[in-house]
């Protein structure tokens, strides 16, 4: 997790009022990194919420098959939502 990091790249940060150069703040950032051998399918769900909301994906279920294409949410009121990039 970082905040406010700007080398070696600018990562951290959240505009504030106009977005202009120098309107900014830090602010925490997830930084993920994933090494693997051979073949592998990586499927990430960001779903951002308001302070005090909740995410309404209860899972995410998604083959381990590289040439899979299909995720299928499920969402917290018995609902499940497929994606399919096909």
């Amino acid at each position: 997790m970082v905040s406010g990091q700007e080398t070696p790249e600018f990562q951290g940060w959240m505009g504030i009022k106009n977005h202009q150069q120098g309107e900014y703040v830090p602010t925490p950032t997830a930084i993920y990194e994933w090494a693997v051998a051979g073949p592998a399918r990586l499927v990430t769900l960001l779903y951002p919420t308001r302070a005090g909301e909740t995410c309404p994906v209860a899972a995410v279920d998604a083959s381990s098959d590289v040439g899979a294409t299909e995720i299928r949410l499920m969402l917290l009121d018995g609902k499940m939502v497929v994606l399919n990039a096909e």
